[in-house]
């Protein structure tokens, strides 16, 4: 089945593999702080640690990225595991094209670190219904007063939530030491919860929800203009549609040994029964749905004069009409059934014509052997 022109909706949809990369990383590092140690106390510390500070710090990878154009997120770097599929790959490309690449990868960023939130949330209220966890904290170095001014700024973001703010005296109770007293309820060590369960939600959740709109109304906004240039270039061209009219709508000789260009993903053994076309290996590019990020890079980059074979009964897509800007050259709409050549039908013809009346340096090559019954050049 031909691969189809990435619409709006193409654009938006979620790459479930980056998604469920950041699932699983959210579940795998929550698993590992919530195992606590051997008497099953879970500090603190290493808890801020996954669900504040890898939260921040990916946001800010990905704020570097949206802004600079590149960089590392997860999203870029599950790219280059080679599992996706063609069509996937067809989006990238037409997301350079629309120059929309970094705020889609942002977009897919936020959607992991949501996934990311989700599934640690989920395994944390697990547990909290099922075991008897003790949080506490252990330092060398700070103390408890350190501590609980650097909770305290932790905790801003939710000043009307009483029971998830920290407090000196549940600071000092459940601070683990050898020296310390073990003379306190079970009930005190598990009263961080609150506290644990805010930090997710304003750190890790809401702020990525929120880059998620942004980048989604980012991606629909720069796509409806695309959209609407294209309708005005028609509207701007639509005089020279009319004029193709008083000239010769399409030739049936061109130039021997011309590169071809294969955006039609057609058997060259057809091609060769075009007896003018130079089937030749060394002429011979190929481009399109069907082509490579390699291939597709060779045949952008020649600026020579060629012939680009498509589909005749596939409408004229913009990934074609931005391959064809900056070449010249002419068009070839094929039919075929099998291993034989057919005419091509006459809307069809008409179609690419009108195209092509579009585009200054490009002209329709249809062999008289493959043109409509009673078409009138």
């Amino acid at each position: 089945m031909p691969l189809s022109q990435p619409n709006s909706n193409d654009l938006l949809k979620t790459n479930w593999l980056t998604l469920s990369a950041g699932a699983f990383l959210g579940f795998i590092f929550s698993y590992a702080v919530f195992s606590g140690d051997q008497h099953g106390r879970v500090n603190l510390l290493y808890l801020l640690i996954v669900y504040l500070v890898i939260p921040v710090l990916g946001l800010i990878i990905s704020l570097i990225s949206l802004f600079r154009g590149q960089g590392v997120n997860l999203a870029r770097l599950i790219q280059f595991i080679p599992l996706d599929n063609k069509n996937s790959n067809l989006v990238i490309r037409r997301l350079r094209q629309m120059k929309i690449e970094k705020h889609w990868f942002f977009l897919q960023s936020q959607l992991a670190a949501i996934a990311y939130s989700f599934a640690s949330l989920l395994l944390f209220l697990i547990l909290l219904l099922s075991t008897d966890i003790n949080f506490v904290w252990r330092s060398t170095l700070l103390s408890a007063e350190d501590i609980f001014y650097v909770l305290k700024g932790i905790s801003f973001p939710w000043p009307f939530w009483s029971s998830a703010q920290p407090t000196m005296e549940l600071l000092s109770l459940t601070q683990d030491s050898r020296i310390a007293s073990n003379e306190v309820s079970s009930n005190v060590y598990g009263r961080w919860w609150q506290f644990i369960f805010a930090v997710q939600i304003f750190y890790t959740l809401l702020p990525r929800l929120f880059g998620y709109a942004i980048a989604k109304w980012q991606i629909i906004r720069i796509a409806r203009n695309d959209i609407e240039s294209k309708l005005l270039a028609e509207n701007t061209h639509s005089k020279s549609v009319e004029d193709a009219k008083t000239r010769k709508e399409f030739v049936s000789l061109i130039p021997e040994h011309l590169v071809i260009t294969n955006w039609a993903g057609i058997d060259p053994l057809l091609l060769a029964k075009i007896d003018i076309l130079d089937t030749d290996s060394n002429n011979f590019m190929q481009a399109g749905p069907t082509s490579t990020d390699a291939q597709q890079m060779v045949a952008e980059r020649w600026q020579g004069e060629q012939v680009v074979v498509v589909k005749s009964w596939e409408p004229p897509l913009g990934e074609l009409e931005d391959f064809l800007q900056n070449g010249r050259g002419y068009l070839l709409p094929l039919d075929w059934n099998g291993e034989s050549l057919k005419k091509i039908q006459e809307k069809h013809l008409s179609e690419w014509i009108r195209f092509a009346s579009q585009l200054a340096d490009w002209q329709i090559f249809c062999p008289m052997a493959l043109v409509p019954d009673n078409f009138a050049e």
